[in-house]
């Protein structure tokens, strides 16, 4: 191979003798897509999932500049980053952004840029775009369910509270002022059986105690 022959550019000879059985299979097949970018943006080489993860067609993303490729909201987040290694052979930098697929659909990416510009064997700034869609609507859904919580516990008409394992009121909702006319701030931080009548306390020690002991 000569030295300024790049990996992603073998021929039948070379890509047989580092083992097309091997590489063949992971390039094809691979879930992530995998680019290679002059310093400019220009698009040298892309793998052929980009057809299956952003709905383009390799002919179609080659010689293109990824900022022609890219959301226009997202722009100045993959220019900052093409920026951040430029000039800095073996620099690497990650990000996530929210891109659009050919069709318009929204697909969320983890990118992860190498600059590899001095290795004669890529000459170029290698991409690896990775679908983390799952990821982040999972996580929008955890926070929609947290603030639908939130929003549920600030506006109970009972009295919510987290009690650590101490006694100590660690949480109590607002509705602790109306229902008994502590404020929240007054309520948190004491203990909950300072707030209970004597004759009670047998009866809500034996309680905790049961709750305690079984998880």
């Amino acid at each position: 191979m000569s030295p300024q022959q790049h990996l992603w550019e073998l021929d039948d000879d070379h890509v047989g003798r580092y083992g097309e059985s091997l590489f063949a299979p992971l390039i094809h097949n691979s879930f992530d897509v995998i680019a290679v970018m002059a310093e400019s943006g220009r698009i040298l080489y892309v793998t052929p999932s980009v057809e299956r993860v952003m709905g383009y067609r390799q002919d179609e993303v080659l010689d293109k500049g990824v900022l022609e490729l890219t959301h226009p909201k997202s722009g100045e987040v993959v220019a900052a980053h093409l920026e951040m290694i430029r000039g800095k052979p073996g620099a690497v930098t990650t990000y996530e952004l929210e891109e659009r697929r050919k069709d318009g659909s929204p697909i969320w990416l983890e990118v992860t840029l190498t600059n590899l510009l001095d290795d004669p064997l890529v000459s170029g700034v290698v991409a690896n775009f990775q679908d983390i869609s799952e990821r982040k609507n999972a996580e929008a859904e955890l926070r929609r369910s947290e603030e639908r919580f939130r929003s549920l516990v600030m506006n109970s008409s009972d009295i919510i509270a987290v009690i650590s394992e101490d006694g100590d009121v660690m949480y109590v909702s607002p509705s602790v002022e109306r229902v008994l006319g502590y404020s929240p701030a007054e309520f948190a931080g004491g203990l909950a059986t300072s707030y209970l009548v004597e004759q009670d306390l047998p009866a809500a020690t034996q309680a905790w105690t049961e709750v305690l002991s079984e998880p």
